[in-house]
């Protein structure tokens, strides 16, 4: 399964209604594949992804905490998703059995993970709760701008609302 494809089906999917993609598109520019490697921390509340990695990332300057996509081999629906990596090429998950899952992200510094979580007050880097963290991807990716730009709105009629 080619998890960086299926990135790619989306964003022409979401192309076909005039939507952006923002947040696939910064996930593909900006960040890589990663191997599903062995556990070497312990399993933590499943559910909790985002809070999960980052406790691992704060507690210990071994791992990097990591955000993009998960891809199970039973169901073929990328999930926005938080894990670590200690060499930047092997995914460790503290809250799924990284076997038998794909994952591409982007690594995210400790001192930029710090920064984004006192701002927002959630865990997690690209979405606030509230919605796209647009500034941060703006800020790291500046070209989605013009992508956002060149694009026209949709229209509530064209999503059905």
């Amino acid at each position: 399964m080619n998890i960086k494809s299926l990135i790619e089906k989306e964003i022409s999917s979401w192309a076909q209604v005039g939507h952006h993609a923002m947040l696939q598109r910064f996930i593909l520019e900006q960040g890589r594949e990663f191997v599903a490697g062995p556990r070497s921390v312990k399993k933590m509340k499943m559910k909790e992804c985002f809070r999960n990695a980052t406790q691992v990332a704060l507690s210990s300057s071994e791992f990097t905490y990591v955000e993009g996509y998960v891809l199970s081999e039973d169901i073929p629906i990328l999930i926005h998703h938080a894990w670590l990596t200690k060499d930047g090429e092997t995914a460790m998950d503290p809250t799924l059995d990284a076997e038998g899952h794909f994952y591409y992200g982007v690594m995210i510094p400790l001192e930029e993970l710090v920064s984004e979580i006192s701002k927002s007050r959630v865990y997690g880097i690209f979405d606030t709760g509230l919605g796209l963290n647009a500034s941060y991807l703006f800020d790291r990716m500046p070209s989605l701008k013009d992508i956002v730009k060149s694009k026209r709105p949709i229209s509530a009629e064209e999503i059905g609302e």
